[in-house]
C-alpha cells in the first residue's frame, strides 16, 4: 500500500507506465476487492488508472514535441527517437489486455489539431471494434513517421539527404516491428499499416 501511494505521488514519467500497470493488476487481483473492507485498495486502484492515463499523455506529448536535431554523421542509422518509441509501444502491446480497459478515451481526431506543420490532415478512420488504445498507437506511430521526415529535411546537402531517404533505416525499423509483431500490426489496423508503408 505504501509503495503504491509512493508511486502515485512521484513525478510523472513515461518509463513508469508499466510499473503502474503491474501494480494496478496486483491490486485488482487481490481477493475480496469488492468488499467494504477493500475500499482503500479500490481508491488506490482508481488513482492508478488516472495516473496511467496521465502518463500515456505525457509520452505522447514527448513524441509530438520532440525536437532533437539530426546530424549528418548519423545518416543511414536508426534515429534514437525511433528506437525509443517503437520499444515503448511494443511494451504497450504486451500489456494490451490491461491497458485496453484503462485507456477508454480516443486521442485527437485530426492531426491538424496538433498544430505541427509537418503533419498531414489525416483523420482517424472509424474502424468498428478498434479500441481507444489502438487509436493512441496510431497517433504515436503516424506522428513519429512525420517527425522523421521533417528531420531528414535538415540535411544540408543532397548527398546526405538522399542517403537518409534511401537507406530509411528508421522507417524500415518501424515496418519490421509491424512484421515481427502481428498483434501490433492488428492493433494499428490494415489501413494505417498500408498508409505508413506506402509513405515511407
Amino acid at each position: 500500500m505504501n509503495f503504491a501511494e509512493a508511486l502515485i505521488n512521484t513525478r510523472r514519467a513515461p518509463e513508469k507506465l508499466f510499473k503502474l500497470v503491474n501494480l494496478y493488476k496486483q491490486l485488482t487481483d487481490l481477493p475480496g476487492l469488492l468488499t467494504e473492507e477493500a475500499e482503500p485498495v479500490q481508491g488506490l486502484a482508481f488513482q492508478l488508472v488516472v495516473v496511467v492515463r496521465e502518463t500515456l499523455s505525457i509520452f505522447e506529448n514527448i513524441v509530438i514535441h520532440e525536437v532533437s536535431p539530426v546530424h549528418e554523421e548519423a545518416s543511414g542509422r536508426i534515429h534514437p527517437l525511433t528506437r525509443y518509441v517503437m520499444n515503448y509501444i511494443t511494451l504497450m502491446v504486451d500489456y494490451e489486455d490491461i491497458l485496453s480497459n484503462l485507456i477508454v478515451s480516443n486521442p485527437l481526431t485530426c492531426f491538424r489539431d496538433l498544430m505541427i506543420p509537418v503533419l498531414p490532415d489525416v483523420k482517424f478512420a472509424e474502424h468498428e471494434g478498434q479500441s481507444p488504445l489502438a487509436l493512441h498507437l496510431v497517433l504515436i506511430v503516424v506522428v513519429l513517421r512525420f517527425k522523421l521526415e521533417a528531420k531528414s529535411k535538415n540535411y544540408k546537402d543532397e548527398c546526405h539527404f538522399a542517403s537518409f531517404l534511401h537507406d530509411q533505416q528508421s522507417s524500415l525499423h518501424i515496418l519490421q516491428n509491424f512484421k515481427s509483431s502481428p498483434k501490433l500490426a492488428a492493433m494499428i489496423g490494415e489501413d494505417y499499416t498500408k498508409y505508413l508503408s506506402e509513405n515511407y
